[in-house]
């Protein structure tokens, strides 16, 4: 991340730039999840469970092993406090925008498909059904309509009546 500080009228400029290493967790909101998030199918012996969306969490960012470079002849106490300020900012803002790519958001859902599959698994298995296969569905898939939860596709009362 970059700060940059204008000095006293623009005279004295100062610029920053700090390295920071940072981690970003990410987590599925199980309280989105109610009994219709678990679907048994009968044919194939399999536990479907539907979770939400993985989230992003908050990043940690390790500003104290940082690696910080700085640029001006004078930098006032004002200015670092200021340039600290933006370093901040944009540290998270960047990590955040890193934590959003296709490829670590695709290998977190891949992490919480197996967590959760596994949590379903312990059940399962203390109730002597360890041999069931379990599948996590996240609300874009695909999923299976069983009989039971087709829509009504009769015809409708005013149709009946008009005899359309």
């Amino acid at each position: 991340a970059r700060g940059e500080d204008e000095g006293f009228l623009g005279i004295v400029p100062s610029e920053q730039t700090t390295t920071v290493p940072f981690t970003v967790d990410y987590f599925v909101d199980a309280s989105q999840m109610g009994p219709n998030s678990y679907r048994w199918n009968e044919e194939t012996k399999t536990l479907t469970i539907d979770i939400p969306d993985v989230k992003i969490a908050k990043p940690n960012i390790d500003e104290a092993a940082g690696q910080t470079e700085q640029e001006g002849v004078y930098i006032s106490r004002r200015a670092s406090l200021d340039l600290a300020r933006q370093i901040s900012e944009r540290a998270a803002a960047r990590s955040k925008q890193t934590a959003a790519k296709p490829e670590y958001l695709n290998k977190a859902r891949e992490n919480a498909r197996a967590v959760v599959a596994r949590m379903a698994e312990g059940p399962l298995a203390a109730a002597g059904l360890d041999d069931l296969p379990v599948a996590v569905s996240f609300p874009w898939e695909a999923k299976e309509v069983s009989d039971s939860e087709r829509w009504d596709e009769s015809r409708r009362i005013e149709d009946v009546l008009n005899g359309t």
